[in-house]
């Protein structure tokens, strides 16, 4: 299970569950579950935006995330138009 703790203000609980990969910025939370697929909580930016998966890793600012789906391409959701993007290739060095 995840507990989170911080800025006050920020108070929607984290789901229950299990998961594999956690990542928070500002009142939002994302975290992977088992299948690899994203739940996200907090803020209000990304509900109902969150891509499916799945990804084998997420990251999360304070209003949008992204993740890296198993062929290597990017997700992301939130921030301004609150709408999953299309995916765009990795770039690796």
């Amino acid at each position: 299970s995840v507990r989170c703790w911080g800025v006050e203000g920020c108070t929607q609980r984290p789901p229950t569950g299990q998961f594999t990969d956690v990542s928070a910025g500002g009142c939002v939370g994302c975290a992977l579950d088992p299948a690899r697929e994203v739940t996200c909580w907090g803020g209000s930016s990304i509900a109902g935006g969150v891509p499916a998966g799945p990804f084998i890793d997420i990251a999360v600012g304070s209003n949008d995330m992204c993740g890296i789906r198993p062929d290597g391409m990017v997700a992301c959701s939130g921030g301004v138009a609150n709408t999953p993007t299309d995916p765009i290739a990795l770039i690796t060095d």
